[in-house]
């Protein structure tokens, strides 16, 4: 993927409705606003909770909404 200045990748495992990521790997080229980049790392790495809420698809960590998915 891309966090909109650096490229990522890592290993995952999904078992039922929780994903697993291990730790991020990603280029680390400097950019403008790097907290926030960092804070979208932090986020996906670890157990994410995979939800189906009215038809929007919702990622969650430790009971928090990280990201949500929807047709527009």
């Amino acid at each position: 993927g891309n966090t909109g200045c650096n490229n990522f990748n890592a290993p995952f495992s999904l078992n039922k409705s929780v994903l697993d990521i291990m730790p991020l790997r990603t280029t680390r080229m400097a950019c403008p606003n790097m907290e926030r980049e960092n804070e979208f790392v932090k986020a996906f790495t670890g157990k994410i909770d995979i939800e189906l809420e009215n038809g929007i698809l919702v990622l969650k960590k430790e009971n928090r909404t990280i990201m949500t998915f929807g047709r527009e």
